[in-house]
């Protein structure tokens, strides 16, 4: 016989327990303190966090009911996705249905304490009608016959960038002779490293802009928690500018 946490009972282990909504909730304040929830093909998940406290909370998963997997949130009131929690709020976990069990788990305390809840649902509980939208922007500007990088900055554990719009400008600021080859803007941390390719010429006052809109299917960067690099090589007489917009998801 199995009880599950929303009181139902299964008396045979080989038939399946009615599906429903299912939600368990508890106190937490120490490292390591944890509430539990079973799954039954639950689809997604939310999870309520209240209180006043000083700590780190994470969503962890297991298929087999022994190792876990942290798993990434969405929070709706920012339009971001997370893996650490340290403010009370309400917040998203979509795709659950593949594992066993989920649960909140306190993994740095400090002082206070959490009230929480999961609750696993067999519905859509994330329905977002419009795309995840940009949430953030970086700009550099190099001097006059300087290279420049800019740097995305690791978006934290198993969280990507996804680049939604990237802008290159190469200004003259002192005339450009003609080359055998062009000047080559590189990239890393992007599938393939694709780079982009400038005039070696130019007169006083020219601008040349590349810019490559991702909006309909952002640009995911390789890997997780990676930087990724935008570098413009040194051109004599040439001043460049790079902007990126991106958000940060799992």
């Amino acid at each position: 016989m199995i009880q599950y946490n929303d009181g139902s009972t299964l008396h045979n282990a080989n038939l399946e327990r009615p599906r429903t909504d299912v939600r368990i909730s508890g106190n937490l304040a120490a490292v390591n303190a944890e509430i539990l929830l079973a799954l039954n093909g639950e689809t997604t998940a939310s999870v309520d966090l209240r209180g006043t406290f000083v700590g780190t909370f994470v969503i962890e998963a297991t298929k087999d009911g022994s190792n876990y997997v942290q798993l990434p949130f969405f929070n709706p009131l920012n339009e971001t996705f997370g893996f650490n929690l340290t403010v009370a709020g309400l917040y998203e976990v979509p795709n659950v249905a593949a594992y066993r069990i989920i649960k909140l788990r306190c993994s740095a305390y400090t002082s206070g304490l959490a009230i929480a809840s999961i609750n696993g649902s067999i519905g859509t509980q994330m329905v977002y009608q419009k795309p995840i939208p940009t949430t953030a922007t970086l700009t550099t500007t190099a001097a006059i016959s300087t290279g420049v990088t800019l740097t995305v900055p690791a978006a934290g554990t198993g969280l990507f960038h996804y680049i939604t719009r990237l802008r290159i400008s190469k200004y003259v600021g002192a005339t450009l002779t003609a080359a055998a080859t062009p000047t080559i803007a590189t990239t890393t941390n992007l599938n393939n490293s694709p780079s982009f390719d400038f005039k070696t010429l130019g007169a006083l006052g020219d601008s040349e802009i590349i810019e490559v809109d991702f909006t309909g299917n952002p640009l995911k960067s390789a890997t997780a928690n990676t930087a990724t690099t935008i570098v413009c090589p040194v051109l004599t007489g040439a001043i460049w500018k790079i902007t990126a917009f991106y958000y940060v998801g799992a």
